[in-house]
C-alpha cells in the first residue's frame, strides 16, 4: 500500500470513531491534525529523497549517454591510401608504426583500446605494433596481433593468397569463416598464407631474405638460383626479365645490393655468370650458355 492510499484509510477510520470515553477532548479533524504533523515531515522527505535519487539516476543516464555519443564521434574511422611511388608512413594512436607500400591502404580507428581496435588492410604493409593488441582484417583473413610484434602483410590483388611474415613476437590467423577460438600461431621467423577463396591456411618457416626489402631497400642474394634472382628483381623493380634457356636458369649467384638501380645488379650478374642481358619492348631478356 503506498502512502496516499494509506492516508485515505486512516483518514475512513478516524472519521468512523463516534463512542470515546468521557473527558477525551478529541475528533476526527483534530486527530488527523496529529496525524500529519508526526508524519507529514517524514513523507515529506522520503518525497525529496525519492526525487533526489529519481534524478540523480536521470543525470547519470545522459551522462554516459553524451560520454558514449562524444566518444563515437571522437573516435572516428581513419583511412589512408598510399597511391603515390614512395612508401608512406603512418603512426597509430597507440604509437603502434605502419609503412605502406604503393598501392595500399588502411583503415583504422583515430583512437585504440586495448580490446577490439579493428583495423581493415589491403596491400601490402609492415607493422611494428605497440602495447595495444590489435585484429586486423586481410579480405577473408583476420588476423590477431600480440603487443610489441612485427609483421609483414601482403595482400595483392592478382595474387590467390595473403601472405603474413611475423617477424618479431607472434600472431594468431584465422579465416573469418571458421568456428570461433579455432586460429593458427604464427611465431617469429615464420609466415602464413591463407587462400582467398578455398578457406586454407598453411604456415612454414620464412626463407625469403627479401620479403621486406621493399621496405629497408636491401635485396639480398645467399646462393640463390637464377630463376629465384629473376623472380626477386621482377617483383621489386617491377620489370619483367625471363631467362631465355633452362641452363642459366639454374645457375647461382650471391650478392647484396642497399638501394641500387636495376641496371647496376644486372651489369654485376652479367659479370659474374657471363650472360647477355638485352632491352626489348619494356622486358628484360636473360641469356647465355650457362653456368
Amino acid at each position: 500500500m503506498d502512502n496516499e492510499k494509506f492516508d485515505e484509510w486512516f483518514r475512513d477510520k478516524i472519521n468512523q470513531q463516534e463512542d470515546l470515553p468521557a473527558g477525551i477532548e478529541w475528533n476526527s479533524d483534530s486527530g488527523w491534525q496529529k496525524y500529519l504533523q508526526k508524519n507529514g515531515v517524514k513523507k515529506t522527505q522520503s518525497k525529496i529523497m525519492i526525487g533526489y535519487i529519481g534524478a540523480s539516476a536521470a543525470a547519470l543516464l545522459i551522462i554516459a549517454f553524451f560520454i558514449t555519443f562524444y566518444d563515437n564521434i571522437i573516435n572516428e574511422q581513419i583511412v589512408v591510401v598510399n597511391d603515390t611511388d614512395t612508401i608512406k608512413e603512418v603512426v597509430l594512436s597507440d604509437g603502434t608504426r605502419v609503412w605502406m607500400n604503393t598501392n595500399s591502404s588502411i583503415e583504422y580507428p583515430s583512437k585504440l583500446y586495448e580490446k577490439n581496435s579493428q583495423l581493415l588492410i589491403s596491400g601490402e604493409v609492415y607493422m611494428e605494433t605497440n602495447k595495444t593488441k590489435l585484429q586486423i582484417q586481410i579480405e577473408n583473413a583476420i588476423v590477431y596481433t600480440e603487443a610489441f610484434s612485427a609483421i609483414n602483410i601482403r595482400s595483392v590483388r592478382e595474387l590467390s593468397n595473403i601472405d603474413v611474415t611475423v617477424a618479431k613476437g607472434a600472431i594468431k590467423v584465422t579465416e573469418q569463416s571458421y568456428e570461433p577460438g579455432l586460429s593458427l600461431l604464427i611465431t617469429a621467423g615464420s609466415y602464413c598464407s591463407i587462400h582467398k577463396t578455398e578457406k586454407i591456411i598453411f604456415t612454414a618457416l620464412n626463407d625469403d631474405l627479401n620479403y621486406i626489402a621493399w621496405k629497408t631497400g636491401e635485396i639480398i642474394f645467399d646462393d640463390s638460383s637464377m630463376e629465384s634472382v629473376v623472380h626477386v628483381l621482377s617483383k621489386y623493380y617491377d620489370m619483367p626479365i625471363e631467362i631465355q634457356d633452362y641452363q642459366t636458369a639454374y645457375c647461382s649467384f650471391s650478392g647484396t645490393f642497399d638501394n641500387q638501380q636495376l641496371d647496376t645488379i644486372l651489369q654485376q650478374i652479367k659479370q659474374h655468370l657471363h650472360i647477355i642481358i638485352k632491352k626489348n619492348n619494356h622486358k628484360i631478356v636473360i641469356s647465355g650458355k650457362g653456368c
